[in-house]
């Protein structure tokens, strides 16, 4: 087992390669095998992580898992692939992207978040290709859909269905 501690991220995997440079910089560091990546009270794991230094993007490939704090709030996402590029502050996931925030539970084939023009913090989260969004008692199904985190809401686009379920009525009838 592999542990690194870079900069305030802590990484633990099966093995890790690291490309420096002449000056012993960092330029690439992959983990492979049951990787971890914390930071504050963030978690990522990936079956494989990739991170360029120079150009400041970092991947995580296979089963990936992001379990992040977002002001006091978690938002979880699941995917094949994760992409960061820290000077955008945008995060794209792609390949059965699975969402969870509050009481969204969103899925779709690609999403990708955005921050706050304002306050660089995650705030939008795209979904592109068929998407679902299930908010408490009803679903929405789009080829577009824009999560917003603050203030909370959505919007769907394009050929959308929506189903809203009556309690009473499924408790009848056992259906919606």
């Amino acid at each position: 087992r592999v542990i690194i501690y870079y900069k305030d991220v802590e990484t633990y995997s099966d093995s890790a390669i690291a490309n420096l440079n002449k000056s012993g910089d960092l330029q690439k560091i992959t983990l492979i095998g049951h990787g971890k990546l914390k930071q504050k009270d963030s978690v990522i794991t990936a079956n494989k992580f990739i991170y360029d230094a120079v150009r400041e993007v970092a991947y995580a490939l296979g089963s990936a898992h992001s379990n992040v704090d977002m002001d006091g709030t978690r938002i979880n996402v699941w995917s094949s692939r994760q992409e960061y590029f820290k000077a955008q502050n945008i995060i794209q996931a792609s390949g059965r992207v699975h969402v969870i925030y509050k009481d969204y539970d969103a899925r779709g084939p690609k999403a990708t978040v955005y921050p706050d023009k304002k306050t660089n913090k995650p705030n939008e989260i795209v979904f592109l290709g068929r998407s679902v969004i299930v908010e408490q008692m009803r679903s929405i199904e789009a080829d577009r859909i824009k999560m917003y985190i603050e203030p909370k809401n959505f919007f769907a686009e394009g050929n959308v269905k929506t189903v809203i379920k009556n309690l009473k009525d499924s408790d009848k009838k056992g259906q919606f």
